[in-house]
């Protein structure tokens, strides 16, 4: 946009803006915009405890009186007076023609100025503040991107330290009391609920980034709870999402989970950890398909469903066999080859135990939990009864292979960009016969995937043939 635009659209909001400011000011002097004392109820949290996740805590209720400025003046006489000045018309002209928008559309947006500019004036804001909100506002009509402050309650994962900071713009926390305790004014009586008992969160993230809107920042809080996913195996979810930006269109709010979510997988978090996650989180979230968060993208590929499958076997409230055999199919999105159509079992468990003993698994052991697993996975799906001496060791193997899909996922988005998926499990298949091929899949996982490697990858019992 020409700063000229940019200049005529300042100029003239800014102008509005004074005009509010002084209609503001009288009003007030006079007044007719009153401050009125409302009444709310408090929610008071007690005997609040969290130990390894786990939160419990009593509440009551206890009542409070806050002074305001009735709203009601603000909506009635306040705005309307604004709305006549010549300012106000020009700026809805001006809006409506650099947007191409109607008019009732631009309307919307100069009272909204017009209402955020009057509270801050009730308020005694500086006029530094009201040139800020001003150039805020121009910033926002132009598609600029603006801070976001989100903060989730999070679950799947629970604190062992009570901060853990990985960056300037990321942290997570142990909930405390005043992150539970809420309270609604007497025109919400009526409606309003408590904490729902079963959505309290065992972690909260609270993060800062840049973007256009609330549709970009929901894409960057969904490859970041992925990455959580992936980073170990977590069922990591957002129960409740508070919306905060500096936005002045948006009027912010929060998101609740509805029912009790899944939480079949947790992991701990500590400030030992940050080094890791936060090369973790800059090195994979880049890495994550766009088509995963975006339903414009029709056409997704093996990394797209084998992540799917995951997020199926952490999840999804279902019987251990159902997971463990969301866990299967992801592999075999990474390890089958389109073509391939016999000999499934053997060729997965080939392919799985040859990767990931460069991992420090032991191939033999892998090689047998996927056979294994690949039984029981067939059993299920084909309705065949699975006896009981298989089912009591069917949460272990469970385990173990979800954890082998998390990291093949990992490997495999590393890897992606260097080698196609065919071409690579080519490379596995000879690397089980052929020496060379041995170094050239040893010299790509140094070169991409070192961090997950054991350190001698020659001499460690991990690299013993299946």
């Amino acid at each position: 946009m020409r700063p000229m635009t940019t200049q005529s659209q300042f100029s003239l909001l800014l102008t509005l803006a004074k005009g509010t400011q002084k209609i503001a000011s009288e009003l007030k002097e006079k007044g007719q915009i009153r401050r009125v004392r409302i009444q709310y109820l408090r929610e008071k949290i007690t005997n609040f405890e969290y130990k390894e996740g786990i939160t419990s805590c009593g509440g009551s209720y206890e009542q409070a009186i806050k002074e305001e400025w009735f709203w009601e003046d603000i909506e009635r006489i306040l705005v309307p007076e604004a709305k006549k000045l010549n300012a106000f018309l020009r700026s809805v002209q001006l809006l409506s023609r650099i947007f191409k928008v109607n008019e009732t559309q631009s309307e919307v947006w100069a009272s909204r100025f017009v209402n955020v500019v009057a509270k801050e004036t009730l308020e005694n804001a500086s006029e530094d503040r009201i040139a800020e909100l001003t150039f805020s506002i121009v910033r926002e009509l132009e598609g600029s991107t603006r801070t976001w402050n989100p903060k989730l309650w999070l679950i799947g994962m629970w604190m062992i330290d009570d901060v853990v900071e990985v960056s300037d713009s990321l942290q997570f926390r142990k909930p405390v009391a005043a992150d539970l305790e809420k309270e609604w004014d007497s025109r919400m009586f009526p409606y309003f609920s408590g904490n729902i008992v079963g959505n309290y969160p065992s972690a909260i993230l609270e993060s800062s980034f840049r973007a256009r809107n609330q549709l970009e920042v929901n894409k960057e809080i969904d490859k970041l709870i992925l990455a959580l996913r992936l980073f170990r195996v977590g069922s990591i979810s957002s129960v409740k999402t508070f919306w905060r930006s500096d936005s002045i269109l948006d009027y912010g709010g929060y998101v609740v989970s509805s029912g009790i979510l899944p939480e079949s997988h947790k992991y701990s978090l500590s400030k030992a950890d940050v080094p890791k996650l936060k090369e973790f989180i800059e090195n994979v979230i880049p890495l994550i398909p766009q088509n995963l968060f975006d339903p414009a993208i029709k056409q997704v590929d093996y990394s797209v469903i084998a992540i799917q499958r995951y997020n199926d076997a952490i999840l999804k409230p279902e019987i251990i066999e159902s997971r463990l055999s969301f866990a299967i199919m992801a592999l075999e999105a990474l390890y089958l080859k389109e073509t391939e159509r016999e000999e499934l079992e053997h060729r997965l468990g080939q392919r799985v135990a040859r990767l990931l003993s460069f991992c420090g698994y032991e191939p033999l052991e892998v090689y047998n939990t996927i056979k294994e697993s690949y039984g029981l996975r067939s059993s299920f799906v084909h309705g065949s009864p699975i006896s009981e001496e298989k089912l009591k060791g069917i949460a272990e193997i469970d385990k173990e292979v979800i954890e082998y899909s998390r990291l093949s996922i990992v490997l495999f988005l590393l890897l992606k960009q260097v080698s196609e998926k065919e071409k690579f499990l080519s490379l596995i298949d000879h690397s089980l016969l052929n020496e060379n091929a041995f170094d050239k899949l040893e010299k790509t996982l140094k070169e991409h995937c070192a961090i997950y490697l054991v350190q001698d990858l020659r001499s460690s019992e991990a690299t013993t043939k299946t």
